[in-house]
């Protein structure tokens, strides 16, 4: 499971400050990998703590391995993240959001995919 994933499956599991700090990262994918934690935790409004929190939370021991893992996500070609719908959304950002949760599952699911087996079954 990279990155992206762990956020989005423990997002639930998150403390308030650490959801901020997942929002954040979701907001700003792109930039979030070349982010300083104090900027980092600047723009979630909390404080770094939270943000080291955060990364261990999801496996990572500090900061700059937390960001390694992100971009490698990047590579990993997850390019759609879930983002948690929130009742001050726009209509269009929950139209966005919904979607883009479609769409990673989908591409989760063709990740994951056993074609052998499928083979298998349409030689039956």
């Amino acid at each position: 499971m990279n990155t992206l994933e762990q956020i989005n499956n423990n997002f639930e599991y998150f403390s308030k400050s650490e959801k901020k700090v997942a929002n954040s990262i979701l907001e700003s994918l792109q930039k979030a990998i070349h982010f300083c934690i104090a900027s980092l935790a600047k723009l979630a409004n909390a404080s770094e703590p939270p943000v080291n929190c955060f990364c261990r939370r999801i496996d990572t021991k500090v900061f700059p391995d937390f960001q390694l893992r992100l971009a490698q996500s990047f590579g990993n070609g997850t390019s759609y993240v879930n983002r948690l719908v929130d009742q001050a959304d726009a209509v269009s950002c929950h139209t966005q959001k919904v979607f883009d949760s479609a769409i990673a599952q989908l591409c989760i699911l063709k990740d994951n995919l056993n074609t052998t087996n499928i083979n298998r079954a349409i030689h039956r």
